[in-house]
């Protein structure tokens, strides 16, 4: 399906955050995706997160469908990004050992296909990142949807993953103008989704180094 019948770029925003600059992305990205040596990044914007994860050593891939940011990415890192529908991502399936979706998931047509997705170019055991943004960005033209903790819980299990964790960095306040942000911490396990959801949630987080671990979870 073509999404962009109802969804173009001229309505989207471009996108040039760089993993230094949020050091709790770094923390999170050595912390949970280290065992990805190969990653993809969806709703890359212009790449820097694939510069980071190339430069640490792992191999990474990006896709964006804007391409002013693939154009970006050529001119100023002289990085090759793909130009694509996170919809229908033009990969094998199983091809990555993770993926990332970090400021892009809000931006998605079809979030259950989009994860859908994701899931498919994942290999077996292999994990994801997804990042969900506050309740001050709501209004924003260019977000379709800002999926909730319960609301991206329940997504995560309709199309499959498991949610190991959940990385509440609203710290729980419901006055917090960043209620309901959220890094999602996921594993592909590789079956159909069980009858009952079940995850596991880390409270009052607002950088890694205090996240609080719910019990003895298993690593992949």
């Amino acid at each position: 399906m073509n999404f962009t019948k109802y969804w173009d770029g001229s309505k989207d925003e471009r996108c040039v955050r760089n993993v230094p600059d949020i050091p709790w992305l770094k923390e999170c990205l050595n912390l949970w995706m280290l065992p990805a040596l190969s990653l993809l990044d969806i709703g890359c914007g212009v790449g820097h997160l694939v510069a980071c994860w190339r430069g640490w050593g792992g191999t990474a891939e990006g896709i964006t469908y804007l391409q002013e940011e693939a154009d970006m990415a050529k001119k100023e890192m002289d990085l090759d990004l793909t130009v694509g529908d996170m919809h229908d991502l033009p990969y094998e399936d199983g091809q990555f050992d993770g993926i990332v979706m970090w400021d892009s998931l809000e931006h998605a047509v079809s979030p259950y296909i989009a994860l859908c997705e994701a899931r498919r170019v994942t290999r077996k055991n292999g994990r994801g990142l997804i990042f969900i943004p506050g309740d001050q960005w709501r209004t924003e033209q260019y977000h379709i949807i800002l999926p909730t903790q319960w609301q991206m819980s329940h997504l995560l299990w309709l199309s499959g993953w498991t949610l190991y964790r959940m990385i509440d960095l609203s710290n729980g306040d419901p006055k917090n103008p960043q209620r309901d942000m959220a890094a999602y911490c996921i594993v592909n396990e590789g079956h159909q989704r069980d009858t009952k959801l079940k995850y596991h949630i880390v409270p009052n987080s607002e950088i890694i180094d205090r996240i609080r671990y719910a019990g003895n979870l298993p690593i992949p």
